[in-house]
């Protein structure tokens, strides 16, 4: 009887375990690109089938910080009243508050990026946590321990002139951005933090009076490191709480070295201290296929490994999820075909053994998203949620139309099937325009997205002073000087950008070899008599008023040589010239052309001898697919040009960040280095034995500008080899090796590709280390290619992606 008790009983424990197993499948069936089994969390949610948008109301707020500063967290009272107000501006919660200024580029922002931690409530009823919105099923909002504060600051377009084409040009609202991202993120299941509310927050009590009485725009959102919420962001994900978060990098952690593949599968958590491995990472495939995917789709960027990103431990899978923040730099105006976008490229660089598998993924991924009308529907209606009515979305809306029907057109393609080795399925889809249609709606958007360039009707600026070029009596390093001008405004207030709005160059009057030496001097400068200060990035001058600026500047008498690699004192005659005045950030400048007086420079030492010929030295001869490589280069002083070409075999492929402007493919063809000291590039071996690629580089000096000097190496490539740490098998089925995608050349825009005249064939290499000569054209060493790679120059479509990722994790200095 005993035995037979035992018996039941353990048949009824398995039966209940393939229960909650079937039960766990189901739950993971949910997921909008389940494809694969894995067992998910009851408590874990997949947004996708619980879409419910959410109506935000803009909150009232006030902020009283005691007399201390907003943006000095540093100090040991951080601590300030937090009030919000109803419509009749009665009080209806209070709370006590910490606060601290966040943000690595944001820091510069004003007002500032704050994280709000709740430290108790006020009177009957009032709370001891933030009480804003969810999408988390079940609830429609939760309590919040700490919530971040993020102003509508953006930092591309206000703080970095020029941008570029960031946020269109500027003129998509940086909240907007930021919450349209968060917001589809979350809704496609990545798991990323939710926005919590929005608010103007007035500023009362501050040591910055400019701040005084003050309302400022806020989007609140949530923390995903914060544990006392009433639902954490990581039980809402199961994840385990223990993050790796981007801060990391800055406290002694880095990742791993550096392989294209391995955003897609795996990742080390290195010690910088003594290179020991704190962690070994395996990315979930669906969750980073997604992200990845968007990613490119919502055109966002400056985002890599632990860099606008925390990783976090899936509970149940022990495998790596990402989880993406800060998304202020997305929406550019380019609407490119997604056909050669890089995820294809990354998977078709995994081992054979589990490339099979990705395909399957990405292929039910892509279609599962963009095969389906009712996601579109779904991010529209998000949009639209967006509660400040002032902020046009209509601009936005059209981008999200235009690029869904061409990722749906896509991926609804036979070309699709066969790039990830599955037999083509037509989907049957209902897409926002017919093919007529689009092309009108396409040459709409990018009429509206161009740059706009305002005219600043009545603007003048002249000068009113002395200007000024002089040594620094306590700085025998530092020249100095200042302009002083008289800016006056037409009809309505001015704009002016506290930085970057005047431009001054350090110009040399004799020209001897000093062409490199003319750079841009970034200024400083102040308003006399001062206008009220102002919060935020620019001064606002009235109408019809004149005000008085003082631009001063800085010169460094000891310049960086990049032909000798070493420090050296100006020589000859300078002077330095205001050359413009930019009004408002969208206003053409003002030439203004005023100069100081010329200083004269003498080397107090003798000229140092010149370098008689070039040289290029990789800094490994032999390397392994996928590594990096740094070519130094030595050139003579009085290199007026210089060229690199890069002769790569088939199989061979070059991703060079920094190489040539924008980076991009670097084999087989001309790229201009003048001036430049190194390159770096990574290497991908993509056939089955050692290849050889053969840098040959060539300069040009002034004695005889015509022909090149040249000189040149050979490293050699070993294949890929098998991981042994293999991802997680996603599914099983023959493999397909697609051809990898050719790059096209972009329609606008030019780059710095140099191409001598005639176009030099490509030979063989005489010897491993030919001797350099004079030759009147170019002649690259190169293995011939059958099946070369078509040229390219700042193409915004498939190199742009691979940069976005390559060029930041490798040189990311932000």
């Amino acid at each position: 009887m005993k035995k037979k008790n035992i018996y039941q009983a353990s048949v009824l424990v398995l039966f209940s375990v393939l229960l909650l197993i079937v039960f766990a499948g189901n739950i993971s069936s949910f997921s909008s690109a389940g494809v694969y089994n894995q067992a998910v969390a009851i408590d874990a949610f997949s947004n996708t089938n619980n879409f419910t948008p959410l109506t935000y109301s803009v909150l009232n707020m006030s902020m009283d910080v005691k007399g201390k500063s907003l943006t000095n967290s540093g100090s040991a009272d951080t601590t300030a009243e937090l009030k919000q107000y109803d419509a009749s501006n009665k009080v209806v919660e209070y709370w006590d508050v910490e606060y601290e200024q966040k943000g690595s580029s944001r820091s510069q922002c004003a007002p500032p990026v704050l994280n709000i931690k709740f430290d108790g409530g006020h009177g009957s009823g009032f709370h001891d946590k933030f009480h804003g919105l969810t999408t988390y099923p079940g609830y429609s909002s939760l309590k919040y321990k700490t919530v971040r504060l993020i102003p509508e600051c953006d930092i591309w377009n206000d703080y970095n002139i020029p941008s570029g084409t960031v946020g269109f040009y500027g003129q998509l609202n940086v909240s907007l951005r930021e919450y349209s991202i968060f917001k589809i993120f979350r809704a496609f299941d990545i798991p990323t933090m939710d926005v919590i509310g929005f608010a103007n927050i007035q500023f009362n009590n501050t040591s910055e009076p400019g701040y005084a009485g003050q309302s400022f725009r806020y989007m609140m959102v949530q923390r995903d490191n914060e544990d006392k919420d009433e639902v954490s962001f990581a039980k809402q994900f199961n994840i385990d709480p223990v993050l790796y978060q981007s801060g990391d990098l800055e406290r002694g952690l880095s990742t791993w070295k550096f392989d294209i593949v391995n955003r897609l599968t795996s990742a080390k958590i290195i010690n910088k201290a003594d290179d020991s491995v704190l962690q070994n990472i395996t990315f979930d495939p669906n969750t980073t296929l997604r992200f990845l995917l968007l990613t490119e789709f919502l055109d966002l960027s400056d985002m890599s490994t632990l860099h606008n990103e925390d990783w976090g431990i899936n509970k149940t899978t022990g495998n790596g999820e990402i989880i993406p923040h800060g998304f202020d730099a997305s929406y550019s105006c380019s609407v490119s075909d997604p056909s050669n976008y890089w995820i294809p490229y990354m998977i078709n660089q995994l081992p054979v053994s589990s490339r099979s598998a990705y395909q399957i993924a990405y292929y039910n991924i892509a279609r599962n998203i963009f095969g389906d009308s009712s996601s579109l529907d779904k991010m529209i209606t998000l949009i639209n949620e967006f509660p400040y009515t002032d902020v046009d979305k209509s601009m936005l809306i059209d981008y999200i139309k235009i690029r869904f029907y061409q990722y749906a057109k896509y991926f609804d393609s036979e070309g699709f099937a066969i790039s990830m080795g599955q037999s083509y399925s037509p989907l049957n889809i209902k897409l926002p325009f017919t093919s007529e249609e689009f092309d009108s709606h396409l040459n709409s958007f990018k009429n509206k997205c161009a740059p706009k360039v305002d005219v600043a009707y009545g603007v003048s600026a002249t000068s009113s002073g002395q200007s000024v070029f002089e040594k620094e009596k306590n700085n025998p390093d530092l020249l100095n000087g200042s302009f002083a001008i008289d800016v006056k405004t037409g009809s309505s207030t001015l704009r002016v950008s506290k930085i970057g709005s005047f431009t001054i160059n350090l110009m040399g009057s004799t020209t001897t070899n000093n062409n490199y030496l003319l750079h841009n001097v970034w200024p400083s400068y102040r308003i006399e008599p001062n206008l009220p200060d102002t919060i935020g990035p620019y001064y606002l001058i009235p109408p019809n008023t004149i005000t008085h600026f003082v631009i001063s500047f800085d010169v460094e008498y000891k310049y960086w040589d990049w032909h000798t690699q070493e420090y050296k004192n100006l020589e000859g005659d300078y002077y330095a010239e205001l050359s413009s005045f930019t009004a408002n950030n969208k206003t053409a400048p003002i030439s203004l052309g005023l100069k100081t007086g010329i200083l004269s420079f003498v080397s107090p030492t003798s000229t140092p001898p010149t370098l008689s010929k070039p040289s290029v030295i990789p800094s490994a001869s032999s390397t392994n697919s996928g590594d990096i490589v740094k070519l130094t280069f030595k050139f003579p002083s009085d290199t007026i040009r210089a060229s690199l070409y890069l002769a790569c075999p088939v199989g061979v492929y070059l991703v060079s960040p920094v190489g040539e402007k924008g980076g991009g493919y670097a084999c087989n063809k001309f790229m201009d280095v003048t001036f430049g000291s190194f390159a770096t590039m990574a290497i991908f071996n993509t056939s089955t034995s050692t290849k050889i690629v053969v840098p040959n580089y060539y300069v040009y000096l002034s004695d005889n500008p015509k022909y090149a000097l040249g000189a040149t190496t050979q490293i050699a490539v070993k294949p890929v080899t098998i991981s042994t740490s293999t991802p997680p098998s996603i599914a099983t089925s023959t493999p397909v090796i697609p051809p990898i995608p050719k790059v096209k050349a972009s329609s606008g825009g030019g780059g710095s590709v140099f191409t001598p005249a005639p176009t030099p064939t490509p030979t063989l290499p005489p010897s491993p280390s030919p001797t350099p000569s004079l030759t009147p054209t170019p002649i690259p060493t190169i293995t011939p290619v059958s099946t070369p790679v078509e040229s390219f120059s700042n193409s915004k479509n498939y190199i742009s992606n691979v940069i976005n990722a390559t060029a930041r994790l490798l040189f990311r200095n932000w």
